[in-house]
């Protein structure tokens, strides 16, 4: 509705050529560093929808507790103890931070893809290319996993 209200009268503006949704998304976290907004995550507690969220998407990519520790030269006796955990044992690998990023990216852009298309009605939105642009620091390949084909994203590595 907020987004209705803003552009409503620039909506049907034949010069409108896309929307610039966000700059410098804080997918570097605490630490400013590529990476470090998955160490936040990990070291949410228990309870966190975060850390639930992150710990249920590690449970799903390795399936046994001693395939993550191999991976990450850790050792968690279970995913349960992982979820209590607060401390990052081990390292977090590398390919898991891409994947959880591009998970966290989508979770963060599909309600803006969403209201773009409703804004823009049944109008076939190929009329106007959709740039939901979204300045993203990451390694990730984010348009592809966020669901919103139209979305451009440039990545400053």
């Amino acid at each position: 509705a907020a987004l209705v209200k803003r552009f409503a009268g620039q909506l049907t503006d034949p010069w409108l050529l896309g929307y610039f949704i966000d700059d410098e998304a804080g997918f570097y976290g605490s630490k400013n560093a590529w990476g470090s907004l998955v160490d936040d995550y990990a070291r949410l507690p228990a309870g966190a929808p975060g850390k639930q969220a992150f710990v249920e998407f590690l449970q799903k990519r390795y399936g046994k507790i001693e395939r993550l520790n191999a991976a990450w030269g850790a050792r968690y006796r279970s995913f349960d103890e992982l979820r209590r955990a607060t401390r990052i044992r081990g390292r977090i690998a590398k390919a898991d931070k891409s994947a959880f990023l591009e998970l966290v990216s989508a979770r963060y852009v599909a309600p803006i893809c969403e209201e773009l298309r409703r804004l823009e009605g049944a109008k076939n939105l190929m009329e106007r290319e959709l740039y939901a642009r979204v300045r993203a620091h990451t390694h990730t390949s984010l348009p592809q996993a966020w669901g919103c084909p139209l979305v451009e994203s440039r990545t400053w590595c």
